[in-house]
Order: C-alpha cells, then structure tokens, then sequence
C-alpha cells in the first residue's frame, strides 16, 4: 500500500478537526510527489539498468 493510500485511510479514522501542520504536511508531500523526475536521474538509472542487463549477460 502507497504512502498516499495509507494516509487516505488514516484520514477516514481521524475525527473532522482541521489541523493546519496536517495541511501542510499533506500539501508539501503532493507538491513533491508531483514533481517530474529530472532528466538527468533517468538517464543514470537507464544507465544503471543497460550495465545490470550487460552483467547478466556474461
């Protein structure tokens, strides 16, 4: 189960009280969740699979 799942589930127990840090927190992960990865973070892991694929191979 996901982060964002458990934590749909955790929100579904809690009583209705707005919490703003509980906000924030929520908010700050979905931004950063969001995010594209960057170019160059794929290109090392495609990277990283072609060697580990080569590896096999031997």
């Amino acid at each position: 189960m996901s982060y964002a799942a458990s934590m749909t589930n955790e929100s579904k127990q809690r009583p209705t009280s707005f919490d703003p840090i509980d906000a924030a927190l929520r908010q700050m992960f979905n931004e950063v969740e969001d995010e594209a990865v960057p170019d160059e973070f794929s290109d090392l892991i495609a990277e990283f699979a072609r060697k580990q694929n080569q590896s096999k191979d031997n």
